[in-house]
């Protein structure tokens, strides 16, 4: 995980975190970001779950029936 922040840290060319004694406690930017990664995360979840095959919220099942008479080439 911190290697992970690190790397949006170099990207972002600030710091997210700052020492506050022996804590670390976020900065502005670092407060942004993490009510950003909130909203992701479980976007994230959920095209996980979509690409697995798994419904998703508002997905719907439809039915179609082909008559025998219809050729399969044509269906």
């Amino acid at each position: 995980m911190s290697g992970q922040i690190k790397l949006l840290e170099d990207q972002l060319q600030s710091t997210l975190f700052e020492k506050q004694g022996r804590r670390l406690v976020p900065t502005e930017l670092g407060r942004i970001a993490y009510a950003y990664a909130e909203e992701i995360s479980p976007r994230g979840l959920e095209l996980a779950s979509a690409l697995r095959g798994a419904r998703t919220r508002g997905s719907r099942q439809v039915t179609v029936g082909v008559a025998d008479a219809v050729p399969k080439l044509i269906t």
